[in-house]
């Protein structure tokens, strides 16, 4: 059964996974810049293009992991974000969760510019202004459908919606004491 949850909890619980993911992204570039051009930073195109493409992909894994491996295997429709706030993405499959994943990764985290980099240093032209426009407009659309429909526009498109569980182990706290 849905719960409706907050916005507040929704937002809060977004701008964690929006940290914690883009953190996690950040280390395979910091790291491979640091080795190899003795400086931190996140601008690929001071890389070795060969370096650069890896460097991305490797974030691209970080990502995944986050994102997808963390939702479908360690905690069943929940990123640490969604964890701490006790809300839970339910979706009919895995591949609808999946679906909802990477649908919000390219709309709302860094895998956007991730791609926007790795497609300019591939064909030579920088996209990365063009890409970032296209997914604040997507972006933009999500949230105000969110407003309209009281759904994001990823979890509509992928048939999955959030709830709040934090009802849910009360009301099971609450029948347990009555048990007693």
């Amino acid at each position: 059964m849905e719960k409706k949850v907050s916005l507040l909890k929704r937002s809060i619980a977004f701008f964690i996974d929006l940290y914690l993911g883009a953190l996690l992204a950040s280390i395979p570039i910091s790291l491979i810049s640091l080795i190899q051009i003795n400086q931190i930073t996140q601008n690929i195109f001071l890389l070795d293009k060969s370096i650069a493409i890896i460097a991305i992909i490797l974030s691209f894994v970080c990502l995944g992991f986050y994102y997808l491996y963390i939702p479908l295997f360690i905690y069943p429709g929940q990123t640490l974000g969604k964890r701490l706030m006790d809300i839970q993405i339910i979706a009919s499959s895995k591949i609808s969760l999946v679906k909802r994943q990477i649908l919000f990764m390219l709309l709302f985290t860094s895998a956007s510019h991730l791609f926007a980099q790795l497609v300019s240093l591939l064909t030579g032209y920088n996209l990365i202004s063009l890409m970032t426009d296209i997914t604040l407009s997507f972006s933009l659309m999500a949230i105000i459908n969110l407003f309209i429909t009281k759904q994001m526009l990823y979890d509509r498109l992928a048939k999955t919606y959030i709830t709040d569980f934090s009802k849910q182990k009360t009301f099971i706290k609450n029948q347990l004491r009555e048990e007693k």
